[in-house]
């Protein structure tokens, strides 16, 4: 019956009604669109996780020697430092010691 009055309403040159959109917008819809927003900023995340992997593969093993190399010197550097303090204080303990006896 419904079909037959579109029928003839298209025959008598009549507008159709617009569909009723109502019933298919639900929160279900907009938490689904939140979820394919949160996909793609995961997928942006992910990118960038793999570009920097990529990029630490192939320029990390130079960078980290270089990196070992500095604190290598660093430590050496504090080790003579405190070398030299250590016997500068044996020195002061040794002339205190002289004038105590």
């Amino acid at each position: 019956p419904e079909l037959l009055f579109l029928v003839d309403s298209a025959g008598e040159g009549r507008q159709m009604e617009a569909l009723d959109l109502s019933r298919f917008k639900s929160e279900k819809m907009d938490t689904f669109k939140q979820s394919v927003d949160n996909i793609y900023a995961q997928i942006g995340y992910q990118s960038n996780r793999s570009l920097n992997l990529d990029m630490m593969l192939k320029f990390g093993e130079n960078a980290w020697k270089t990196h070992n190399y500095k604190l290598q010197g660093y430590l050496d550097q504090i080790k003579r430092e405190n070398d030299k303090l250590q016997l500068e204080i044996n020195q002061i303990n040794d002339s205190r010691k002289q004038e105590q006896v």
